[in-house]
């Protein structure tokens, strides 16, 4: 589905207060934007738990002697009131031992002692192989206490995005050309274009910086080719206003023969 589809899909959800736990499953970056979007609409706090960065004596607490029993106290980070989003990021990044943990929190929304509190939602995000992501196969009884959601980059869900976000207006009018390179992992080359990258490439873009150091050598090629000509394009508001008879559409030739 579309970033916009699953928005929709994750609000109802929301309004509904389904409580069951949610997969998102994406290329680098689409999920995490998405469900923090979502938490800030529905005035949710988001509490981001990398899972890959735990021991699983991190989630499950540690023993306290309580007489002649112990008692496990549960982690401070996990919450305790209020109203949320508990957000597994990375979730099939963790290795086996700690998904398993995570199997609990998940389905029972409980560890433990710990019980996640009634206003709280606890949804995962993950990458898949296909995205070059460093990830464990997921159990197939922790899948199967998942609602999974598959989201594709689209850009006109990132122009939408990125219009709010200050994207530079070249890197727009690039991608509206070459839609194909909002997403595209090369296993050659650790920079590639993502929907996260390119927002790394409108920053140094917008210093002066080279764009290769976020998106890679091709697509950054790519982008000063097309940069030659839109640069050269006449000016739009001149146009408009019936100034345009005099306007020369410079390099033009020059252009095309670095797009050919």
């Amino acid at each position: 589905m579309s970033p916009i589809e699953l928005e929709s899909t994750l609000s109802k959800i929301i309004a509904a207060g389904l409580k069951r736990s949610v997969m998102v499953w994406g290329a680098p970056g689409i999920g995490t934007s998405i469900v923090s979007q979502i938490a800030d609409r529905h005035g949710l706090e988001l509490l981001d738990l990398r899972l890959s960065q735990l021991a699983p004596t991190d989630l499950r607490g540690l023993p306290v002697a309580d007489g002649t029993v112990s008692r496990w106290l549960p982690p401070e980070f996990l919450p305790n009131a209020g109203k949320g989003i508990l957000f597994l990021d990375e979730l099939n990044m963790a290795p086996p031992a700690i998904q398993g943990i995570a199997q609990q929190l998940i389905l029972d929304r409980r560890v433990g002692s710990y019980v996640v509190p009634e206003g709280w939602f606890v949804w995962a995000a993950g990458n898949r192989k296909e995205d070059r992501a460093a990830v464990y196969d997921m159990p197939a009884p922790l899948a199967n206490r998942f609602l999974h959601f598959h989201v594709d980059a689209h850009y006109d869900c990132f122009r939408a995005w990125a219009a709010r976000s200050g994207i530079q207006e070249q890197i727009l009018a690039f991608l509206a050309f070459r839609p194909t390179l909002l997403n595209k992992p090369d296993p050659k080359s650790a920079a590639f274009p993502s929907c996260r990258s390119w927002e790394l490439a409108s920053e140094l873009h917008a210093l002066g910086i080279g764009i290769e150091a976020a998106v890679g050598e091709g697509a950054a090629g790519e982008f000063g080719a097309f940069l030659v000509t839109y640069d050269s394009l006449p000016d739009l508001s001149a146009i408009l206003a019936g100034k345009g008879a005099s306007l020369e559409f410079r390099g033009s030739l020059r252009a095309v023969w670095v797009l050919l």
